[in-house]
């Protein structure tokens, strides 16, 4: 059996966060452009190349719609979907557990 080459090495530094919108109205109503504005000011801020990895925490469609175009767009390079709320410290654990950057 052949197994495939990875095309690329992880770089040395890898963001993680955390994402949990499980709707677009009231309280939430404006976390989708809110969150387009971190990753955003993340990639056009930040001097140094970084891998992007990301938990989402039982959001929304629209939101997780919305990480999965990020994700083929080159600008999250590792995304995990919980189809419920595993708390803060559930998905920190995850991150850090899964995270290949020398630095977090």
């Amino acid at each position: 059996m052949k197994w495939l080459q990875p095309t690329s090495q992880p770089r040395r530094i890898t963001v993680t966060t955390i994402v949990h919108i499980p709707e677009l109205k009231d309280f939430w109503a404006e976390s989708l452009d809110v969150l387009k504005l971190c990753f955003q000011s993340l990639h056009e801020n930040t001097g140094q190349p970084f891998d992007l990895m990301v938990v989402d925490n039982g959001s929304c469609r629209e939101v997780r719609d919305y990480l999965l175009e990020s994700q083929s767009a080159g600008k999250i390079q590792f995304l995990t979907f919980s189809s419920y709320n595993l708390r803060k410290l559930g998905a920190l654990k995850a991150l850090l557990a899964a995270a290949p950057g020398e630095i977090i």
